[in-house]
């Protein structure tokens, strides 16, 4: 908040006359409020909703989330905020009888997990060989698999088809995509039991 005062002074002294007045006026203005972020920056593992608030009253928010600077020209905040994607959103605010505050920053990492790979058909017992299927419902992964009981890396072998199950297996499978956390590790065991002729 801004507060103006004006100071007036005289000079005096023996064998002059008083000298004219001296005047000088001072505004001191005070800056909004920073604007604060809830959740608090940090890592996430699903998406978050960000409230931005101020303490001064009556102050308007101004936000920013591709990286530039805000301004009074930015977007006004009005709602919270969607946050679903690694993303910094920075935030000034402005009042009446205030300058502009500070700008506020807040970086947000959402880490989610891929979706755990299925197999189609079922694990189970069968009379006849099985090609099976992986799918996963993350959108962009990667599905990497085993066969020999070993647990599947990034470094396994990468799913491009279906499996031919000629005989009893387990297979093992993970799925990975950029900028999300690996999932977890699907298996499903396969028995085949022919009939004898």
């Amino acid at each position: 908040m801004s507060a103006t005062q004006t100071i007036k002074a005289i000079a005096t002294a023996t064998g002059f006359t008083q000298s004219a007045v001296g005047s000088a006026a001072y505004t001191i203005t005070t800056a909004a409020a920073t604007p604060t972020f809830s959740p608090a920056a940090g890592t996430y593992a699903t998406a978050q909703t960000v409230t931005i608030s101020d303490t001064t009253n009556g102050a308007t928010i101004y936000y920013t989330t591709n990286g530039t600077t805000p301004t009074t020209a930015s977007t006004v905040y009005t709602a919270p905020i969607s946050v679903s994607t690694t993303q910094t959103i920075q935030a000034i605010a402005t009042a009446a009888g205030f300058t502009q505050s500070a700008v506020g920053s807040s970086a947000y990492t959402i880490t989610t997990t891929v979706a755990t790979p299925t197999f189609s058909p079922a694990a189970g017992t069968y009379a006849t060989n099985q090609k099976v299927t992986l799918s996963d419902t993350t959108s962009g992964a990667t599905i990497f698999y085993t066969t020999d009981g070993t647990t599947p890396s990034t470094a396994s072998k990468k799913y491009a088809g279906p499996i031919n199950v000629n005989a009893s297996e387990t297979i093992m499978a993970i799925a990975s995509a950029a900028g999300s956390t690996q999932s977890a590790v699907a298996s499903a065991t396969y028995t085949i039991s022919r009939k004898p002729h």
